[in-house]
């Protein structure tokens, strides 16, 4: 199994762990055909949740992958919009969740601000508090 499969499963993992610290009942496909990673039952709704290993955060910004990762087999990368109900981005070096859905996932990727700008702009920033997992998934519990 390569690095990139290996730390994909760590994060689809660690994502599907702390779906079910937080209550909700997490299913996975029986094959890697699909377009998601994860069902979540979330009050008797089934969501498709595809999950993504965020990359490290470099000078206060987080690259957030939104599409499939094809370009390195000489294929286009294929968006989720529509695909899927929400993105779970994972940081798995200190164990945070970002959700993206609807519009962001018309992006291939987006980049999130961990750390305020040196120069102090909020406007046009996207900021990852703004995409906590708790805005999707409270604690049920």
């Amino acid at each position: 199994m390569n690095e990139t499969t290996f730390l994909g499963d760590i994060a689809e993992l660690s994502a599907a762990a702390e779906l079910v610290r937080r209550g909700y009942i997490v299913a996975r496909p029986l094959t890697n055909g699909a377009p998601y990673d994860l069902l979540v039952d979330v009050a008797g709704i089934i969501k498709k949740v595809q999950v993504k290993k965020a990359g490290k955060p470099i000078n206060g910004a987080m690259r957030v992958p939104l599409s499939t990762s094809k370009h390195h087999r000489g294929r286009k990368s294929v968006l989720y919009h529509g695909k899927v109900d929400c993105l779970i981005a994972v940081d798995c070096e200190i164990n945070r969740y970002y959700v993206f859905s609807g519009e962001d996932l018309k992006n291939v990727q987006v980049y999130i601000r961990t750390e305020p700008t040196k120069n102090k702009q909020a406007s046009g920033v996207r900021f990852a508090d703004d995409h906590k997992i708790d805005l999707w998934f409270p604690a049920l519990r």
